[in-house]
């Protein structure tokens, strides 16, 4: 593996037992990767960045614009995928040429010298989502709800920093800075769509379709977990590259992903004892104590839980709140309160899924009505 390779990831820090088990993983396959953790928060006890397996750093270390109001717009989710091309330009300035993302729900099984090749003169490599149409089974996720979220799957990103000179970074920290939101109807998600933008916008991409590569939920009714003789994880005849727990939950180990409802673990033993195992690393990384640490941006510095459309009106830089550099500090009783409530209502119709959620919660008041028949009629539902 080239000596200006790294890996780098990104988490809030109630995700740090995560990001643990990964440069775990990561370690046990390519000792000679340095591996780099992006905190977007600051734990809440004492902690010793030294002691971890992988060299840490602060979101709020990266000199982002304004940074209060970007990390404010988002939720933790979001805001993690939105630090991915800043904390990517964070290691290049280390003198990492080469540079892998992975999301910190990814267990590594076997070496990715493969996978990371085409760095050696392609710009970047990605991996999609599926390689096979799936099934018309009126099960989740269908074809249509992978298309929303984006072709190619933003937990894994290798780029190559020579051959960008930063076109491509600069382009993704440009969308990641405002459009990085979970809003599939009006089709943004995350920093995933805009992947499939740069397909075709930059030469020098390359697909690997692998099926050893970013093995989760939905494509797995097209690959076969096994294990070999010497207890190693296979997908059909080939090693398990990396597995891609998303939407897998350390509360529930024995589901899946809250993301789907096609693949029955009862039908797969083996995909059982993966999760389970995932499960057993995470609790050795002090899962427990990390998850009560909870994220800084989930509440105003006050305690006060942030609703959705609050951040919607900083994202969207609503005039209201134009002059507020630092949102988290706005307190309960003060007049940048009584605006950001203001404005909030005023950013709902700005969402299509919260227009279709409000729609829904409209739908169901209608079904409880005792003239639920006539307001059928009216909407076309002629069932009684």
């Amino acid at each position: 593996m080239p000596t200006d390779m790294a890996i780098v990831t990104v988490v809030t820090r109630d995700y740090l037992s995560f990001a643990r088990a990964m440069v775990e993983s990561v370690r046990a396959v390519h000792p000679e990767l340095p591996v780099f953790i992006c905190m977007a928060d600051r734990p809440s006890v004492p902690f010793d960045p030294a002691k971890e397996q992988a060299t840490i750093f602060f979101a709020d270390e990266l000199n982002i614009p304004r940074w209060h109001r970007f990390a404010f717009q988002y939720d933790g989710f979001e805001l993690s995928c939105a630090l991915k091309p800043f904390a990517i330009e964070h290691v290049r300035s280390k003198g990492f040429t080469r540079v892998a993302y992975l999301d910190a729900d990814i267990l590594v099984y076997s070496r990715l010298d493969d996978l990371l090749a085409p760095l050696s003169d392609q710009r970047m490599v990605l991996t999609p989502h599926l390689v096979h149409p799936l099934p018309d089974d009126g099960c989740l996720p269908d074809e249509l709800t992978i298309a929303r979220a984006g072709v190619v799957n933003g937990g894994f990103v290798g780029l190559n920093g020579e051959r960008d000179q930063g076109a491509f970074l600069n382009w993704w920290k440009f969308h990641c800075s405002r459009d990085c939101v979970v809003d599939q109807h009006a089709g943004l998600f995350v920093d995933q769509r805009w992947l499939d933008l740069a397909v075709a916008m930059f030469d020098g991409v390359f697909i690997n379709r692998g099926q050893q590569y970013n093995v989760a939920y939905w494509n797995l009714p097209h690959r076969t977990i096994a294990r070999d003789a010497e207890g190693q994880w296979l997908i059909g005849d080939q090693r398990l590259a990396f597995y891609h727990f998303s939407g897998w939950r350390a509360e529930e180990p024995d589901n899946l992903s809250r993301y789907q409802n096609r693949v029955k673990l009862t039908d797969h033993l083996l995909l059982l004892e993966l999760l389970r195992d995932y499960r057993s690393r995470l609790d050795r990384h002090a899962w427990e104590a990390c998850r009560q640490w909870g994220s800084t941006h989930s509440n105003l510095d006050c305690g006060l839980p942030i609703d959705p459309t609050w951040r919607e009106v900083i994202r969207l830089n609503h005039p209201a709140l134009a002059d507020v550099e630092n949102p988290f500090a706005i307190v309960e009783s003060s007049s940048e309160m009584i605006r950001l409530k203001a404005a909030g209502v005023d950013m709902i119709p700005r969402r299509v899924s919260w227009q279709l959620n409000a729609f829904q919660d409209r739908l169901n008041h209608i079904e409880e009505h005792p003239f639920r028949w006539l307001f059928r009629k009216l909407l076309g539902r002629n069932k009684r």
